[in-house]
């Protein structure tokens, strides 16, 4: 079963995350652009546990909310990959409100579709608030390579990141 996009807009999506980010953010020295995602996960009431398959999540009647990660991927993939599903935790369940007994809800990666994508915006955000990663990419000179160091993401987020914001 396929998730249902939420109606907001990818622009709405990415101030959300840009607004959350820096929420979890507030204790970080300012050079410090890694988010910290045990604050979040503790939040959220959210673990993070093995799978044998693809990466996924969970919504159970309690509210709890679990993130499978494989356990053949990097960290900096995984990272992604926890923001990804928190993202829809936020945007397909949260603010959907869906009743406790339309629970558990399972989210799946895997699909190219519309959801799919908004989780993406999410995690791209959240890892990477606009204002930060200018900043940085600016501070770098455009060299992504760099600027992922800093977020502690992939190259290829953070080169996705630049590009989305019109930066490359």
């Amino acid at each position: 079963m396929s998730t249902t996009p939420t109606m907001i807009s990818n622009g709405k999506i990415q101030e959300l995350a840009d607004a959350l980010s820096m929420q979890f953010r507030k204790n970080n020295n300012e050079d410090d652009l890694r988010l910290d995602l045990g604050p979040v996960l503790g939040a959220i009431n959210a673990d993070v546990l093995p799978s044998h398959g693809t990466e996924s999540s969970q919504v159970d009647p309690d509210g709890s909310f679990h993130i499978f990660i494989p356990s053949m991927t990097s960290n900096r993939r995984d990272r992604f990959t926890i923001c990804h599903e928190i993202g829809h935790y936020f945007l397909h369940y949260k603010i959907v409100d869906i009743p406790a007994e339309d629970l558990p809800m399972k989210f799946g990666r895997g699909e190219r579709n519309k959801a799919e994508t908004q989780a993406n915006v999410f995690a791209s955000s959240f890892l990477m608030p606009e204002q930060l990663f200018k900043k940085e990419y600016k501070k770098q000179n455009g060299d992504c390579w760099a600027v992922a160091q800093s977020f502690d993401v992939s190259p290829a987020a953070a080169q996705v990141r630049a590009q989305v914001l019109g930066l490359e």
